[in-house]
């Protein structure tokens, strides 16, 4: 069997959680980024044998690092899955200059430099960034937040002709989603009319990482069929 591997950021919790359970069911070697989530890290380690990567990502010189890492100890490292985020519910006028730089540089600024510091080290392979299917609105509610998920959706589809399929490069937006099983069903969530659950994104991120038909694509998941 082929080894793969998969580095997730934001691994810990939640959607990173499912994803790290879906790509080892799967044969992938886990490599899981978090940062202060050390004690749910520790429990996928034991649960799956997944190796932890400790690390502030808006630090200097941190994705670089961690690239290295993870290199270094999967060196058939194929798949990156930039799910780390945060998530402010602040407008413009509510922001201030460290909220902002924040939210741009979690959820655009790292991504930008994990895919490429990913791609120097790695001939082919799959990058998988995780959205927002709110990406398609203009409503200021989360306004870093938003214009940060908004430019890396662009990123996204310039990164895929860039690398022009030997490094496939493909986006996921989910809507609002329900917790499984597997994720914290105490945390809030918001529901939609008919919310995508936890299982419909993993599946999709998994589809993404091994159907090499995809690149380029932005696939919302709002729990109807693939958009």
């Amino acid at each position: 069997m082929t080894q793969k591997a998969v580095l997730i950021t934001g691994g810990a919790r939640r959607i990173g959680a499912a994803l790290a359970r879906i790509f080892a069911a799967d044969g992938y070697d886990i490599a899981l980024h978090y940062n202060h989530s050390a004690d749910e890290a520790a429990a996928l380690m034991l649960e799956m044998g997944a190796k932890l990567y400790q690390a502030d990502l808006t630090a200097p010189d941190a994705t670089k690092n961690l690239i290295q890492a993870v290199k270094a100890d999967f060196p058939h490292l194929n798949t990156l899955i930039n799910n780390a985020s945060t998530f402010r519910r602040a407008h413009l006028q509510e922001s201030t200059e460290a909220s902002i730089h924040e939210d741009i540089a979690i959820n655009l600024s790292a991504p930008l430099n994990l895919m490429r510091e990913f791609t120097a080290h790695t001939e082919q392979g799959s990058i998988i960034n995780m959205l927002d299917i709110a990406i398609h609105d203009t409503h200021p509610a989360h306004f870093a937040y938003l214009i940060a998920k908004k430019g890396l959706a662009e990123a996204t589809k310039m990164a895929a002709r860039e690398y022009d399929g030997e490094i496939r490069v493909n986006g996921i937006c989910p809507g609002h989603v329900l917790p499984t099983e597997n994720t914290n069903a105490h945390e809030p969530t918001v529901i939609a009319e008919n919310p995508p659950t936890v299982q419909q994104v993993v599946e999709t991120a998994l589809l993404l990482a091994n159907d090499r038909a995809y690149n380029g694509e932005l696939l919302n998941i709002d729990g109807s069929e693939l958009s």
